[in-house]
């Protein structure tokens, strides 16, 4: 009897039986005997293919398919929409062997024969997307859902297309529809949770992520994923947990490690978190955000060198690394190395001109610099780009005022605080402008936000007793404190008498110990008692018992200061009569005119903004040289501190006498200066000293001259004896002393200047 013949149909359903049931092998044979029968049968070629590609054989999948579609025009066939399955699964075959281009040609094949193909134009997509192509890459997914309203994998992807293009909302909405369609879906619910971490939605994403992880296998990356949204949320606890069971399940992941050395680092556990990053970069060497990370550790920690050395090993790996480039621009720039700062500035700026805040970091990098035109233009740029940030206007105003440009700079000024009502540099600079404009009334109220500011916070007396704010006294005993330089004191303890006059039972004037003698011998005589104050925290223990109290700096508001009634009396100290003896006869035998020089201010180093001023009113002895050789002229040193050993090496013809040495405080500087008959000095101390002992008093001030010297006048009218010589560009010192020499002469021409008694 003989065996019926199985037909070629019979033996590929056969074949495709097996195929369904992953038995590659026996269906691999059974379309082999087809194509020994019939060896242009284009299905089983197809199917071959497809079997190949299955088992991860990309290039023979492409040849069994491409055998396929040219036997179907070998045989005449007319193209029809069924064909597109070929050009799809082509496609795909293309795609996994990564020749992208022609996979793109195949699969937009497929849609010139069906245009209703859905899943050619998503897997069209899903080529576009990772070219990042995100425009066209959604336009096939709208394409592919309106073929197939109900193709999740569709909405899915066009999901991650939009989110990918931060239109986060929209994303959301795409994922929801692809878990209406497929509610057990966790790459959609992770993603999800992606999108509304993003937005803000962080109980919403935490809820999602933990759906994920109940539907599919726990896999590191799930966890660190819900550990960041816990960590957003603020439970850092629970995100240390879900980071240390991802670790569990994989040692070795470097994402992880990285995450959970964040939640260490917002956990204060500094050197936990810096050996989790070093692990992540171990585990991913060109981890960008590992080496960033640690880059910002080791800078909050100070070591710069190291920090900066992190930055550019992110930018190493990720050259487009916007963040690396900020904090590192930034931390060279606060560090005085402007000049690397401004390339690293217009790098960024080059890649995207519309980043504001670069502008603004090239502005301060030039205003470091002393380039104010630069500056004003990389501010104008930024404040073009965003109006709306605070502290472009702060800053700005900030060169403007150093450009002498001070209306303008008040007007940015109130800008800054308008943004941003608790900006406490802004007011407090909105403050010295005001009052170098002349501004009394708005400017001594603004000038309080002085002790929020993180120099001089540490600094407020945090008495019990009220501060007094102008009231009657009526016979109230009263704290008067000194705060700030020394300059500032004895500026402004003119006030002491004028609070005595008030109905005070009492008032005690608190100075710092080197004004003490001289404080006693100007003021003591008044009934005012003179007391110490505390080198270190002043707290005030010792002191004798008060009822209200009041910084000096305060004393103006107090009494609503305004420029007609400045307390200005020509002389409101006084040296003491012994040492005015004895520094007489210590100094008779040099001949009239005598004057003083001093040079250099001092710093308060723990205040940068203090630092840099000194920077810019202080010279160097050398700069005086254009005063030598005046005939008749005795000169001596009144410099005290570092700057003071200038004076062993003079310029040449500046014959100096330098008594310093037998000076121990401001009274010892007091009696000194009561036997000169001029004192030129750059803006410090020893300038009020001076002018409040009512001697001539010259002084050079920088281009952005303290506000006490107010704007465009020579003369003070706190002190009357005090002349100014201003300089006319910023740090250029040779033409304001060529001034002063030429006035200099004049002096002392007259007689009865040149040899006027002490």
């Amino acid at each position: 009897m003989s065996t019926p013949m199985v037909t070629t149909a019979e033996t590929l359903q056969r074949a495709l039986t097996f195929h369904r049931a992953n038995r590659l092998p026996e269906a691999e044979e059974l379309y082999r005997h087809v194509l020994e029968r019939e060896p242009d049968h284009v299905d089983a070629q197809h199917l071959l293919g497809l079997l190949e590609l299955q088992r991860g054989r990309p290039a023979t999948a492409i040849t069994w398919i491409a055998s396929a579609i040219a036997a179907l025009g070998a045989a005449g066939a007319r193209p029809q929409p069924a064909h597109a399955a070929l050009h799809l699964n082509l496609g795909n075959a293309f795609q996994a062997a990564g020749r992208s281009d022609e996979a793109a040609a195949s699969y937009r094949r497929a849609i010139d024969l069906d245009p209703a193909c859905a899943q050619a134009h998503s897997n069209l997509g899903n080529l576009r997307q990772t070219s990042g192509d995100l425009e066209a890459a959604v336009a096939s997914y709208q394409a592919a859902l309106r073929a197939d309203p109900a193709f999740p994998e569709a909405h899915y992807n066009l999901g991650n297309a939009l989110a990918a293009m931060r239109r986060d909302e929209e994303a959301i909405a795409s994922y929801r529809k692809a878990l209406e369609l497929r509610p057990a879906y966790p790459a959609a619910l992770h993603n999800l949770a992606g999108s509304l971490q993003t937005v803000g939605r962080l109980e919403e994403a935490i809820a999602n992520y933990e759906a994920a992880i109940k539907l599919a296998p726990r896999t590191a990356r799930m966890l660190v994923s819900l550990g960041t949204a816990l960590r957003e949320a603020g439970r850092l606890d629970d995100a240390i947990e879900q980071y240390r069971q991802a670790l569990t399940l994989d040692p070795n992941d470097a994402a992880a490690h990285y995450n959970l050395a964040n939640a260490r680092y917002a956990d204060g556990a500094v050197e936990a978190a810096e050996a989790g990053y070093r692990q992540a970069i171990a585990l991913k060497p060109d981890y960008a955000e590992a080496h960033f990370n640690l880059g910002k550790l080791t800078a909050d920690r100070g070591e710069i060198d190291q920090a900066a050395a992190h930055y550019r090993d992110a930018l190493a790996i990720d050259p487009g690394m916007k963040g690396a480039l900020f904090n590192l621009a930034n931390l060279l720039q606060d560090h005085d190395r402007a000049e690397e700062a401004i390339d690293l500035w217009q790098r960024l700026i080059a890649r995207d001109r519309a980043y504001a805040e670069a502008h603004a970091g090239l502005g301060g990098a030039q205003h470091k610099l002393g380039r104010l035109k630069p500056a004003l233009v990389a501010f104008e740029h930024a404040l073009a780009l965003r109006p709306d940030l605070a502290e472009v206007h702060y800053n700005y105003a900030n060169v403007l005022e150093d450009d002498d440009q001070l209306a303008a700079a008040l007007v940015h000024y109130q800008r800054a605080v308008e943004l941003r009502p608790n900006y406490v540099e802004a007011h407090w600079n909105r403050s010295l402008a005001l009052l170098r404009a002349g501004d009394f009334a708005t400017g001594w109220p603004e000038y309080e936000w002085r002790w929020r500011r993180p120099y001089s916070a540490p600094l407020r007396r945090r008495f019990v007793q009220p501060q007094w704010r102008g009231e009657p006294l009526d016979g109230r005993r009263i704290l008067l404190h000194a705060e700030q330089g020394l300059g500032d004191t004895l500026q402004f303890c003119r006030y002491a008498p004028l609070v005595a006059a008030r109905d005070a039972a009492a008032v005690i004037l608190e100075v710092p110990a080197p004004l003490l003698a001289v404080m006693r011998d100007s003021l003591g005589g008044m009934g005012i008692e003179i007391v110490p104050m505390d080198p270190g925290f002043p707290g005030g223990d010792d002191l004798p018992d008060f009822d209200l109290h009041c910084p000096l700096m305060s004393l103006p508001l107090a009494f609503g200061t305004t420029l007609d009634s400045i307390p200005a009396p020509s002389a409101y100290l006084r040296a003491d009569p012994g040492k005015l003896s004895a520094w007489q006869d210590r100094v008779a035998g040099h001949k009239r005119p005598r004057v003083g020089l001093v040079w250099a201010g001092g710093i308060r180093p723990n205040d940068p903004q203090a630092v840099a001023t000194d920077r810019r009113r202080s010279i160097a002895l050398a700069a005086l040289a254009p005063l030598a050789g005046m005939p008749g002229v005795t000169w001596f040193s009144l410099q005290k501190g570092p700057p003071a050993a200038q004076a062993q090496d003079p310029p040449v013809g500046l014959r100096l006498i330098d008594p310093m040495d037998a000076v121990g405080d401001f009274a010892d500087t007091a009696a000194l200066i009561m036997q000169l008959d001029l004192v030129i000095s750059v803006d410090t101390s020893v300038a009020h000293l001076a002018a409040g002992l009512g001697k001539p008093v010259w002084v050079l001030s920088r281009f952005d001259g303290c506000w006490r010297w107010l704007t465009g006048r020579d003369d003070s009218p706190w002190y009357p004896t005090l002349r100014l010589y201003r300089q006319t560009s910023p740090g250029t010192w040779a033409p304001v002393i060529a001034r002063l020499r030429r006035d200099l002469e004049t002096w002392v021409a007259e007689a009865a200047v040149a040899v006027r008694p002490p």
